[in-house]
């Protein structure tokens, strides 16, 4: 997976640092290996456009990057969304071979006890949302994703769309 991944320091909070490191990790480690089936098989079929209740946690990069480089005739690059169970949504940018992850962003699905920013007296409560609703959502991805290799001596298999 490409991208400035560690690019993305919180000079003005820094208590959002060790959730930006999760989200890292999570990318990197959990979706940035998989390829195009195995996404469909664990997440369920591609969306059919950009849900309207996603929301950006405000631990994630402002902005992604990726290589242009591609191959003369062989861009198959796309951006495809999936949703993550009930608790958010995965943003998976193709590769130019059409079927490697070349970055990704994970989202939120906005619930009732949402926190949107309208002053910066909602800066904490929506921290703790979003903390709260990213810990639901890897504990999503531990159950549903296979284990990285380090951390387990039996490989997980997909057994198709999980909710």
């Amino acid at each position: 997976m490409t991208g400035d991944l560690d690019g993305s320091k919180h000079r003005a909070h820094p208590e959002l640092q060790s959730l930006t490191d999760d989200y890292n990790k999570v990318l990197q480690v959990q979706v940035g290996p998989l390829h195009m089936k195995d996404i469909d098989a664990f997440f369920g079929p591609k969306l059919e456009g950009k849900p309207d209740d996603r929301v950006k946690p405000l631990f994630v990069p402002m902005e992604i990057m990726e290589s242009g480089l591609t191959p003369i005739n062989e861009n198959h690059r796309h951006v495809d969304f999936h949703a993550i169970g009930d608790i958010g949504y995965l943003e998976v940018h193709y590769g130019w071979d059409g079927e490697s992850v070349a970055t990704a962003v994970i989202y939120l699905r906005a619930n009732d006890k949402f926190v949107p920013l309208k002053s910066t007296n909602d800066i904490p409560h929506r921290e703790a949302w979003d903390k709260a609703r990213f810990e639901v959502l890897k504990s999503w991805l531990d159950v549903h994703l296979p284990k990285p290799p380090n951390q387990s001596a039996k490989p997980t298999q997909a057994t198709g769309p999980r909710g």
